[in-house]
């Protein structure tokens, strides 16, 4: 099976899968969060040497903090993508590990109306998070938050 533009051909394999996951969050007093979760993957008796497209390990963290009466609020986010092996029409390649931090900050000037600004990879990594697709350069985004 391949898509229609030839990027990727699924494969059907044999494996034992083990998948650990575990995350863990902390709000302190004064509005400050930490966190963060991870998981974990363990193959054995695949029918290939090595199963394309899937890290054995992923970590993100994340900090937080709210200022203001929560009118104000800071988080920034870690992630973490440990190398994978990827399956090419020419044989097999590798895509490099993904470090990713973001930082985004929110502010509500009337109770349900907000603006936020955020950016991502700030690190300027070359990250692909899937074989035949662009990487992601510094970005920033922002717009508008409306509760309802």
């Amino acid at each position: 099976l391949t898509d229609s533009l030839g990027r990727f051909t699924a494969e059907a394999i044999d494996a034992e899968a083990i998948f650990l996951e575990g995350s863990l969050a902390y709000t302190l007093e004064n509005g400050v969060s930490i966190g963060g979760d991870a998981n974990y993957n363990i193959y054995r008796n695949a029918s290939v040497d090595q199963l394309f497209h899937i890290p054995q390990l992923v970590v993100n963290v994340f900090s937080s903090v709210s200022l203001l009466e929560n009118k104000f609020s800071l988080r920034s986010d870690l992630h973490f993508r440990d190398a994978v092996t990827v399956s090419e029409r020419e044989g097999t390649s590798s895509l490099s590990e993904i470090i990713d931090l973001s930082i985004e900050a929110t502010y509500y000037p009337a109770e349900k109306i907000g603006v936020y600004i955020k950016g991502m990879n700030l690190l300027d990594k070359d990250n692909r998070f899937l074989q035949g697709y662009q990487r992601y350069p510094l970005q920033v985004q922002g717009g508008i938050v409306v509760k309802w």
